[in-house]
């Protein structure tokens, strides 16, 4: 036969389990060509044919977990070889259809708390790609629907991405396996926007995990060789218990490379490894890599960070709010620092280099109502602790961390900790020497190995 051509106005069908898909004012279009019939042995028949276009248009009403509904603007597809041969053989139907496309303009997902948009999504099994145009996502309620709806601090995130890619799609791995497997995962100007109440109770009773830890509970197997992100915009949003005022953090034209995320088939060589670099409060250029072991039972790693000369005065919109402190002046010459951390506590030491130091204690982030208590907490600061210069003295960095919190709160904490005593506010040396001592005592050394020695910061430079 040559070819046949089917066309429609849509159709309804409804499962024994009352699951309902419908192509409601649309239409269905099928077109195919190549179309042969056999004759064999024993009344059986040999078959194949190209399916050359398929075109579904308002295709919608997919039920699907957490009562949501899935619904897709259009769906195409084309160049199909299907046969009697391959139709049960998922290797061979996907060996025999390398030219073959999927495309859809657009659709949305919506749960009792989940919207999800997108557009332009289109896989290619030629060249094994997955990409869409553009993804948008937020919470079914408002912002401030959301955090009233919760008697503890919950996060209120946003995100939309420009062009996405998924490159080297192993679509085989997926079918016969069950494996989520891909190359890397390019994500253009992605926003990504995060807003915490903090005058709300905190809820205690839940351990945030590490993340090669979070990684390995993720249900089923996936591997992906990296995620990246280029010219990204994230910014955090707090307010503060104390002040009730927000802090807003914003880090831009942040390009970030995440590799190595799997949580199958791990050796003891392999760790999750993060380059990233930005700028914070979109003007102090930032630099950070971290890289974080599989197999340790802690989840041990290794951080650097490097941050540019920059005025200091820039972190007011934080400190103000969220701190009650001021920055009356202050140049940062440069900045790095190199910690070792596991589950437990991070260890490590900062460079700080910066003049002209100069701070304001504030009441409840006033800069306007100066008491005697905030007068003389600004004299016996600048005049008594605060160093206003530092060129030689390496900081310590110790911090011992709340599992209670995520790994991003661990690291501005260990970060402070670094600057507190650069800036001679505290001292954390004496606390080091105990933790290790307590380490050496009882014979239970992490395998992290802990330790801060003076050539550890030997090499950062390397960072720019």
């Amino acid at each position: 036969m040559g070819s046949i051509i089917l066309r429609g106005a849509g159709f309804s069908y409804t499962g024994n389990q009352g699951k309902h898909v419908a192509v409601d004012n649309g239409e269905v279009n099928i077109e195919t060509e190549n179309i042969v019939l056999t004759a064999q042995p024993g009344q059986s028949w040999d078959w194949s044919a190209l399916i050359k276009n398929v075109f579904v248009k308002n295709l919608n009403h997919f039920a699907v977990k957490n009562k949501g509904i899935l619904t897709l603007q259009d769906v195409a597809a084309k160049n199909i070889n299907l046969s009697s041969a391959t139709i049960k053989n998922i290797p061979a139907l996907l060996n025999n259809n390398n030219a073959f496309q999927l495309t859809n303009s657009g659709g949305n997902y919506v749960d009792r708390e989940h919207i999800f948009n997108w557009d332009n999504l289109s896989f290619d099994q030629n060249s094994h790609t997955l990409s869409v145009d553009g993804l948008n996502y937020q919470p079914a309620l408002s912002r401030d629907s959301l955090v009233a709806a919760y008697p503890y601090q919950v996060d209120y995130i946003t995100a939309r991405t420009g062009r996405m890619q998924l490159l080297d799609v192993d679509l085989a791995a997926y079918i016969n396996d069950s494996i989520l497997k891909a190359g890397r995962l390019v994500i253009e100007q992605p926003i990504i926007t995060a807003y915490r109440d903090a005058t709300k109770p905190f809820r205690h009773g839940y351990l945030k995990s590490l993340p090669t830890v979070a990684i390995r509970k993720i249900p089923p197997f996936f591997s992906l060789d990296a995620i990246e992100l280029n010219d990204a915009t994230v910014t955090y949003l707090q307010v503060d218990k104390k002040t009730l005022k927000t802090g807003t953090i914003p880090v831009t034209h942040l390009t970030t490379s995440l590799s190595t995320i799997r949580n199958y088939d791990l050796k003891e060589t392999d760790s999750l490894e993060l380059n990233a670099e930005g700028l914070l409060m979109d003007k102090i250029p930032v630099k950070l890599r971290v890289r974080e072991s599989y197999d340790d039972s802690l989840a041990g790693f290794s951080l650097f960070l490097h941050i540019s000369p920059a005025g200091l005065s820039i972190l007011n919109p934080v400190l103000v709010p969220l701190v009650s402190a001021k920055l009356k002046s202050g140049w940062l010459d440069s900045l790095f620092m190199q910690v070792n951390a596991d589950e437990y506590a991070s260890i490590g030491e900062m460079k700080m280099n910066y003049r002209n130091l100069k701070i304001a204690v504030l009441k409840k982030g006033n800069e306007n109502d100066k008491t005697l208590v905030t007068r003389l907490a600004n004299f016996a600061a600048n005049t008594f602790f605060l160093r206003h210069k530092n060129s030689k003295r390496t900081g310590a960095v110790y911090f011992e961390r709340n599992r209670e919190r995520s790994f991003f709160n661990y690291l501005v904490k260990m970060t402070i900790s670094g600057i507190a005593n650069s800036a001679g506010i505290k001292k954390d040396k004496k606390k080091i020497r105990r933790y290790q001592r307590e380490k050496t005592s009882t014979g239970n050394q992490k395998k992290t190995g802990l330790h801060v020695g003076p050539a550890s910061l030997a090499g950062m430079n390397s960072m720019g």
